[in-house]
């Protein structure tokens, strides 16, 4: 039984783990001043995993962002480290004065550690506010029926009931999002009549001008749909339909269908929007912030052009070692292949430039990354073999 416990317990850091990960080494020393020796031994071993782990995730997102969520990084990270550490040698303790010393080497997986910092949602943030606008009609169902698109309005007399009632709704909208660091640009806040481009001042516009009048308000979420408020036998009835879209490259991101009813005497739609609303605007706050979290929001999508002499088998290898090491590429799908030359498309947070900083500072293990040049939507590079 002894000699099994041993076998399991050396065998156990490498289940799950695959050639094909990319593997990074780390060192670290740990300490306790614990006057027991069992408890000094145990917590200057975890003392130096936890080192290892901040520079690891160092390595994947930086040192501000490492600080800024070490509290996460410690209740979701640090206790998994066996889900990213392959193997690992430790010494035994050494004393030094009150201090208790362990020195550890550590395998690490930085594809699994960089999965984990994502689900942790460590990996990808954006650390300013998140400006999201809203595309939404007011629709009101009563003796007649009528609907109101803001971004429409030219200033027509007759109709300040429904501008007052946009107004209300982004008023309320906006209450729930900004505990989330969710906002509408100042420009729809302050919206006055005839502020929209002509081209845009239209009842049904399409995903590509959406996204252009997302540009125009400098707006990285576009939200598309209506909230409908109708009379009921008892009360009202709210409904709330909108599709959110990433402004950046167009790909719908959540889809929030809800109603509400209310029993009330005398309904209208200023009581309904006050009632309903805030319970719509924090569904919504809660899954934008979640999108974000993951990254999603955030992401241009790219031409990577390579020019190499390397063959599949190489081009393979880089791209396992950039997806894992370079933290703004979400994706990479291929897209062409000739003599000399491989095109990528990607999915990457930060743009061209960024990505092209990223590249150019990154070592990349028997590869060599040089001449990078980013564009408009593109990022072309060599690549050669390194030492």
């Amino acid at each position: 039984m002894k000699i099994l416990l041993i076998l399991v317990v050396l065998v156990m850091p490498t289940i799950g783990r695959t050639q094909s990960d990319d593997l990074s080494t780390f060192y670290s020393e740990g300490i306790s001043q614990d006057a027991n020796a069992g408890k000094a031994q145990a917590e200057a071993f975890k003392d130096a995993v936890n080192k290892v782990v901040v520079q690891a995730a160092t390595q994947l997102i930086g040192g501000a962002r490492v600080e800024k969520n070490l509290g996460v990084m410690k209740s979701k990270v640090f206790p998994n480290w066996s889900k990213f550490v392959t193997s690992y040698k430790a010494s035994d303790p050494k004393i030094k004065g009150p201090d208790t010393t362990v020195q550890v080497q550590m395998r690490v997986s930085l594809t699994s550690l960089r999965d984990l910092l994502a689900s942790s949602g460590v990996l990808y943030q954006n650390d300013g506010k998140l400006n999201v606008i809203p595309l939404v009609k007011i629709v009101e169902k009563t003796d007649l029926e009528s609907s109101f698109r803001w971004w429409v309005d030219d200033g027509t007399p007759g109709i300040a009931k429904q501008r007052e009632s946009a107004k209300l709704m982004f008023q309320l909208l906006e209450a729930s999002l900004k505990s989330k660091a969710i906002v509408f640009p100042e420009a729809v806040n302050k919206w006055v009549p005839g502020q929209i481009p002509d081209l845009y001042r239209r009842d049904f516009l399409s995903l590509d001008e959406m996204r252009s009048l997302g540009e125009y308000f400098k707006a990285q979420v576009i939200l598309s749909g209506q909230l409908t408020y109708e009379l009921t036998a008892q009360g009202y009835r709210t409904s709330f339909a909108v599709n959110g879209f990433n402004a950046l490259n167009g790909r719908k991101i959540l889809e929030l269908n809800k109603s509400l009813e209310e029993k009330i005497k005398d309904p209208t739609l200023v009581k309904s929007l006050k009632k309903q609303v805030p319970v719509f605007s924090a569904e919504l706050a809660a899954r934008l912030a979640d999108e974000n979290s993951k990254g999603n929001l955030n992401v241009s999508t790219l031409l990577l052009v390579i020019n190499t002499s390397l063959g599949p088998q190489e081009l393979d290898l880089f791209k396992k070692q950039v997806l894992a090491r370079v933290s703004e590429l979400r994706t990479m799908r291929e897209r062409r292949m000739e003599r000399g030359q491989f095109s990528f498309e990607a999915d990457v947070s930060g743009g061209a430039t960024g990505l092209a900083k990223r590249l150019e500072s990154i070592s990349f293990e028997g590869l060599k990354v040089s001449q990078v040049r980013p564009g408009d939507d593109r990022v072309e590079f060599r690549l050669d073999k390194g030492r």
